[in-house]
């Protein structure tokens, strides 16, 4: 699991210069709101882009082992955000929001690919069909 740590590591730096270029660049034009969807697909991109490149290093082998590893990631992320939220202050209103589809936030299809993520690229790039266990 050191080496999911290290790839979710990798996106999180990601997501860190994709959110602050958001913050510069696409919130001024667009809007927070859209800004913040729009992030939410990028942000799909960078965590698909990683984990087609990481999987095999990873070594995870199986369908269980590919949402551990998905599982692992939300734990992280959601715990990462949250911390993130706490450390500039911003209200559970505000953390919320991002989170909630009837005011337009997006996040929880994020959370969702992040999860998926390890599964769904194993099956792109093997083939992959999860096995009865017997």
């Amino acid at each position: 699991m050191k080496r999911a740590v290290a790839a979710w590591l990798f996106i999180m730096g990601l997501e860190t210069v994709n959110g602050t270029l958001r913050t510069i660049f696409l919130v001024p034009a667009a809007g927070t709101l859209h800004a913040h969807q729009a992030g939410v697909a990028i942000a799909c991109v960078i965590i698909f882009t990683i984990t087609w490149l990481a999987t095999e290093w990873i070594g995870s082998t199986s369908f269980r082992q590919h949402l551990k590893v998905g599982g692992l990631w939300l734990l992280l992320t959601v715990l990462f955000e949250f911390g993130l939220g706490a450390l500039f202050n911003y209200g559970p209103d505000r953390m919320i929001a991002d989170y909630d589809l009837s005011r337009g936030g997006l996040m929880g299809f994020g959370l969702t690919f992040i999860t998926l993520a390890p599964a769904f690229v194993a099956w792109l790039r093997d083939g992959f069909r999860p096995q009865a266990h017997h």
